[in-house]
C-alpha cells in the first residue's frame, strides 16, 4: 500500500497557541493508526462544543442559567474559527440555546478545516493512501509523539488529582467523556472509577463556580446533540 505525505506550508514546531478544538483533535487521533478514536459524527459535535467552550471561557459569550447564549462583543482573537462563530452568535436575531449552537456549528467542513490547520502548523502529519487502490483514505498522526504522550499524561494527571485542574484541561476531559473516548485515552483506569473521576473533575471547585457551570453546560449540550445525531444516523442507516 502506497502512502503519500501531504505537505503544508506552516511551521514544523509545536506552538502553545492551540485552541481547544485543535487540542481535542490532537488528543483524539490514534498515534499508531492515524485514525480518530470516535466516528466522524461524534468528532464533529465535540469540535463544535470545543469552539463554544473556548468562546465562553474567554468571556466572548455568556451562557445563562437556562442555557441561552449571549454575545459579549469583545475584541476579535485573531483565530478565524472562533471569530467567525462569535460573529454568528452576535448577529443572530434571536437568543438561542447552547444546544442549538452546538447543532448549528457542527459540520464536516469545520472538522476538515481544523485538521488542515493542525497539519499546516506541523502538529500532525497528514498521510493519504487508497483502499483497494481506489478509495482515498486520510490518516493524521502526531508529528511529535512525545508531545502527544505529554498531552494525554497532562489530562490523566488532572483526572486522578495528581495535578491541579485548569479550565482548558477540564473542558477537554468533559468533551472526551461526551465523545465516549475516555476508555481509549485512559485504558488503565477501570470504567466505574474512570467515570466517577470524570464527573468529579468537572464538578471540582478548584476551577471556579462560573467556569464549572460553563463547562457543565457545554458538556450537557454536546451530549444531547451527540445522542440525537447518533440516533438519527442509526435510523437513516436502517
Amino acid at each position: 500500500m502506497r502512502r503519500r505525505l501531504i505537505a503544508y506550508g506552516g511551521a514544523m514546531t509545536e506552538s502553545n497557541g492551540t485552541i481547544l478544538a485543535e487540542e481535542l483533535l490532537l488528543i483524539c487521533h490514534d498515534p499508531v493508526t492515524g485514525r480518530p478514536l470516535a466516528d466522524a459524527n461524534r468528532v464533529q459535535v465535540a469540535l463544535a462544543g470545543a469552539l463554544l467552550a473556548d468562546l465562553a471561557l474567554a468571556d466572548r459569550i455568556r451562557v445563562d442559567e437556562r442555557g441561552y447564549v449571549y454575545g459579549l462583543h469583545p475584541a476579535p482573537s485573531g483565530d478565524p474559527d472562533l471569530d467567525a462563530l462569535a460573529q454568528r452568535i452576535a448577529m443572530e436575531q434571536r437568543h438561542r440555546k447552547l444546544t442549538w449552537w452546538v447543532h448549528k456549528t457542527m459540520s464536516n467542513k469545520i472538522r476538515t478545516g481544523l485538521l488542515h490547520r493542525v497539519a499546516y502548523r506541523g502538529l500532525m502529519r497528514h498521510e493519504q493512501d487508497q483502499v483497494l487502490g481506489i478509495f482515498p483514505r486520510n490518516r493524521y498522526r502526531p508529528a511529535d509523539p512525545a508531545a502527544h504522550a505529554w498531552r494525554r499524561e497532562r489530562m490523566r494527571a488532572v483526572l486522578v488529582a495528581e495535578r491541579a485542574p485548569d479550565p482548558g484541561t477540564v473542558a477537554l476531559l468533559a468533551l472526551a467523556g461526551a465523545m465516549r473516548v475516555d476508555g481509549k485515552l485512559f485504558p488503565e483506569l477501570p470504567r466505574p472509577q474512570r467515570r466517577w473521576l470524570m464527573k468529579a473533575v468537572v464538578e471540582n471547585d478548584g476551577i471556579g463556580q462560573v467556569v464549572r457551570k460553563v463547562i457543565q453546560s457545554v458538556e450537557a449540550s454536546t451530549i444531547a446533540v451527540m445522542g440525537a445525531v447518533v440516533v438519527a444516523g442509526a435510523a437513516g442507516g436502517s
